[in-house]
């Protein structure tokens, strides 16, 4: 298996459901204006961002979802991740929003989760 993405240096690849990788490129704009006099439209991007979706196999161990969940405690993260432009593995500092699991069963006294997914952005934006 080739590695998708790995943050602060552990790799999440084994743990993400299929099509459990999303990558794309965002473009931030400040506002688009026409032009009175031809209506031609006038861009002003700001520049385009690095976004990852990720999403999570059903029933992960609480191990994991902790180890996930502890990602949080810091304002940024390094992740090394596949770009699909480039199909090449690169790094960069991403902000990390996780969205909340939601609890099926408890096995072995432990809670197992189910629809667990999170998002990166790009903390500095691509060369336009």
């Amino acid at each position: 298996m080739h590695k998708l993405i790995a943050i602060n240096g552990v790799d999440l690849t084994p743990f993400l459901s299929m099509n459990g990788y999303m990558f794309q490129c965002e473009e931030l704009e400040k506002r688009a204006d026409r032009s009175v006099l031809d209506g031609s439209l006038l861009r002003n991007r700001l520049g385009r961002f690095a976004t990852i979706e990720l999403t999570f196999l059903n029933h992960l161990p609480m191990r994991v979802i902790k180890m996930l969940h502890a990602l949080q405690d810091h304002t940024t993260v390094q992740a090394e991740y596949l770009n699909y432009n480039t199909g090449e593995l690169e790094t960069g500092e991403f902000y990390v929003k996780i969205k909340s699991p939601v609890i099926t069963y408890i096995k072995n006294n432990e809670p197992q989760f189910k629809s667990f997914s999170m998002s990166l952005k790009a903390t500095r934006r691509y060369a336009l």
